[in-house]
Protein backbone atom coordinates (compact mmCIF):
# COMPACT_ATOMS: atom_id res chain seq x y z
CA UNK A 1 0.00 0.00 0.00
CA UNK A 2 1.21 3.58 -1.07
CA UNK A 3 0.89 6.19 1.85
CA UNK A 4 2.15 9.65 1.32
CA UNK A 5 5.40 8.77 -0.98
CA UNK A 6 6.28 5.83 1.16
CA UNK A 7 5.99 1.93 0.34
CA UNK A 8 4.48 0.08 3.09
CA UNK A 9 4.56 -3.55 3.43
CA UNK A 10 2.88 -5.49 5.43
CA UNK A 11 4.78 -6.31 8.93
CA UNK A 12 4.12 -10.41 8.20
CA UNK A 13 5.76 -9.88 5.32
CA UNK A 14 8.60 -7.88 5.81
CA UNK A 15 9.37 -10.28 9.09
CA UNK A 16 9.51 -12.97 6.98
CA UNK A 17 11.76 -11.72 4.11
CA UNK A 18 14.20 -10.83 7.03
CA UNK A 19 14.11 -14.00 8.35
CA UNK A 20 14.85 -15.67 5.36
CA UNK A 21 17.50 -13.31 4.24
CA UNK A 22 19.18 -13.69 7.48
CA UNK A 23 18.78 -17.81 7.27
CA UNK A 24 20.50 -17.71 4.26
CA UNK A 25 23.15 -15.16 4.70
CA UNK A 26 24.27 -16.89 7.96
CA UNK A 27 24.11 -20.71 6.08
CA UNK A 28 26.09 -19.23 2.57
CA UNK A 29 28.69 -16.79 4.69
CA UNK A 30 29.68 -20.20 6.59
CA UNK A 31 30.50 -22.30 4.07
CA UNK A 32 34.26 -22.47 2.47
CA UNK A 33 34.92 -22.51 -1.54
CA UNK A 34 37.37 -25.17 -2.65
CA UNK A 35 39.91 -24.05 -5.08
CA UNK A 36 42.80 -25.93 -6.63
CA UNK A 37 45.22 -25.13 -8.42
CA UNK A 38 47.08 -27.41 -10.98
CA UNK A 39 49.21 -24.91 -13.91
CA UNK A 40 50.55 -21.52 -13.58
CA UNK A 41 52.95 -19.51 -15.82
CA UNK A 42 55.55 -16.68 -15.05
CA UNK A 43 56.20 -14.11 -18.00
CA UNK A 44 59.52 -11.55 -17.94
CA UNK A 45 62.06 -10.32 -19.52
CA UNK A 46 64.71 -13.37 -20.19
CA UNK A 47 67.48 -11.20 -22.06
CA UNK A 48 69.20 -8.32 -22.12
CA UNK A 49 68.43 -5.13 -22.07
CA UNK A 50 67.11 -5.49 -18.83
CA UNK A 51 67.44 -7.42 -15.72
CA UNK A 52 67.57 -11.07 -16.57
CA UNK A 53 66.02 -13.63 -14.51
CA UNK A 54 65.38 -16.98 -13.82
CA UNK A 55 63.16 -18.86 -12.06
CA UNK A 56 62.11 -22.20 -10.92
CA UNK A 57 58.42 -23.59 -10.05
CA UNK A 58 57.76 -25.20 -6.56
CA UNK A 59 54.75 -26.47 -7.18
CA UNK A 60 55.24 -30.02 -8.82
CA UNK A 61 51.51 -31.65 -7.79
CA UNK A 62 47.58 -30.07 -7.83
CA UNK A 63 47.53 -28.02 -5.19
CA UNK A 64 44.06 -27.39 -3.24
CA UNK A 65 42.39 -26.72 0.03
CA UNK A 66 39.07 -24.48 1.05
CA UNK A 67 39.11 -20.74 1.27
CA UNK A 68 37.36 -19.22 3.85
CA UNK A 69 36.19 -15.60 4.97
CA UNK A 70 39.46 -13.46 6.62
CA UNK A 71 41.58 -16.36 6.85
CA UNK A 72 44.29 -16.14 4.26
CA UNK A 73 45.98 -18.72 2.39
CA UNK A 74 50.04 -18.80 1.16
CA UNK A 75 51.50 -20.66 -1.46
CA UNK A 76 54.78 -20.75 -2.48
CA UNK A 77 54.83 -20.92 -6.33
CA UNK A 78 58.16 -19.99 -7.07
CA UNK A 79 61.62 -18.61 -6.26
CA UNK A 80 63.12 -15.79 -8.61
CA UNK A 81 66.61 -14.74 -8.82
CA UNK A 82 69.30 -13.35 -11.21
CA UNK A 83 72.71 -14.33 -11.99
CA UNK A 84 73.71 -11.35 -13.45
CA UNK A 85 77.28 -10.30 -11.38
CA UNK A 86 76.65 -6.10 -12.00
CA UNK A 87 74.04 -3.78 -12.02
CA UNK A 88 74.01 -1.93 -15.01
CA UNK A 89 71.76 0.89 -17.19
CA UNK A 90 69.43 -1.34 -18.37
CA UNK A 91 68.95 -3.67 -15.49
CA UNK A 92 67.69 -0.59 -13.34
CA UNK A 93 64.22 -0.08 -16.20
CA UNK A 94 61.54 -1.40 -14.59
CA UNK A 95 59.74 -4.49 -16.43
CA UNK A 96 56.59 -6.52 -15.90
CA UNK A 97 56.95 -9.83 -14.03
CA UNK A 98 53.46 -11.52 -15.04
CA UNK A 99 52.03 -14.73 -12.88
Amino acid sequence: MVTRGRIELPTRGLQFFCSLFLVFSVATGASAIYFELDHFDVNFRFKDPGLVVNWTPKITTIVGGNLKLDVPVTVDLFPIWTDEVSVNQDDKVPYEVIV
